[in-house]
């Protein structure tokens, strides 16, 4: 069977567990059709370094399952707009050396900004845009108060995200209240509800474990709120 080569956009680190839980479980179950070769190029932040080794390790371990990590620096701080830029510089070198080499189909974007940095790479490398977890990050941080509706970022960073959605192959979404605002955008077809959730053989309750922790935290006899979040 003739190799397909799909290129996989993180815009957070290798060890974030978002991506950890979601997106490589994902890639690597689909791993199982041998043919499939996955390009996963992720941008490292400061929280989540790994060291030289463990990178190397790391990638040999991935390439095993034909998957070819390629690690970016993640740039932020004063003159974001200026680092997001050059970012995508990183992003379009790599991705247009990939594509002379192996003649890239796809491109699977995780969440949002992924998806945006992805709208504006398929404009110039005509590959098929698959977006896993799509939600509006844009508006989620005008929500949470911090970007105003007025400001460039929100607004650079909102059209990009439109952009995204209308050049889509397929998007999966989290929610059906999200998949009915991107109908304005998408035939319904080319919408998934993928609900985000875990693995039961990964996150079996143990009461041996519990009872530990909770002496750990001397909480023994305390009401506990988890945020099931990061």
């Amino acid at each position: 069977m003739k190799e397909k080569h799909t290129l996989v956009l993180i815009y957070n680190s290798f060890k974030d567990p978002l991506f950890q839980n979601l997106m490589l479980k994902y890639i690597w179950k689909l791993t199982e059709k041998k043919h499939l070769k996955f390009h996963l190029i992720t941008f490292e932040q400061a929280q989540y370094e790994m060291t030289s080794e463990e990178v190397s390790e790391k990638k040999l371990e991935l390439a095993d399952s034909n998957i070819y990590w390629i690690p970016l620096r993640f740039h932020t701080g004063r003159f974001i707009l200026l680092k997001k830029v050059w970012d995508l510089v990183q992003l379009f070198k790599v991705t247009l050396q990939l594509t002379r080499r192996h003649n890239l189909e796809y491109i699977m974007a995780f969440a949002n900004v992924s998806a945006a940095l992805s709208g504006i790479l398929t404009t110039f490398f005509h590959l098929k845009l698959v977006i896993y977890s799509y939600e509006p990050h844009a508006k989620f941080m005008v929500d949470m108060g911090h970007w105003k509706k007025s400001g460039i970022k929100f607004k650079a960073l909102n059209f990009f995200e439109l952009l995204a959605a209308k050049r889509a192959f397929h998007i999966m979404t989290g929610t059906h209240a999200m998949k009915k605002e991107l109908e304005a955008y998408l035939p319904e077809s080319k919408i998934s509800v993928a609900p985000t959730a875990v693995d039961p053989q990964d996150f079996k309750f143990s009461q041996s474990d519990r009872n530990h922790i909770r002496g750990q935290l001397k909480a023994e006899n305390k009401k506990i709120l988890l945020y099931i979040g990061k």
